[in-house]
């Protein structure tokens, strides 16, 4: 259930390309909800295989605490 985390990566990766905007958005939603020390969260399709067809992503965002300053996971 997306209300506890990401949807299955098996119906993400069998309608790759196209799904992969509705799995970052997932992505962020659920960073969103779920880790409340973040804002400003962007996620971006971020493949190394010349052909796109693997799920690996770029998180970036901002740590929202008294001295904000960027963040970013891969």
């Amino acid at each position: 259930d997306e209300l506890y985390g990401l949807p299955h990566l098996t119906s993400i990766r069998t309608t790759m390309p196209t799904s992969l905007r509705q799995f970052e958005l997932a992505i962020r939603r659920a960073i969103e909800a779920h880790e409340p020390r973040l804002r400003d969260v962007r996620v971006r399709h971020s493949p190394i295989r010349p052909d796109g067809l693997e799920l690996r992503f770029e998180i970036a965002a901002v740590v929202n605490d008294d001295s904000p300053h960027p963040v970013r996971f891969e």
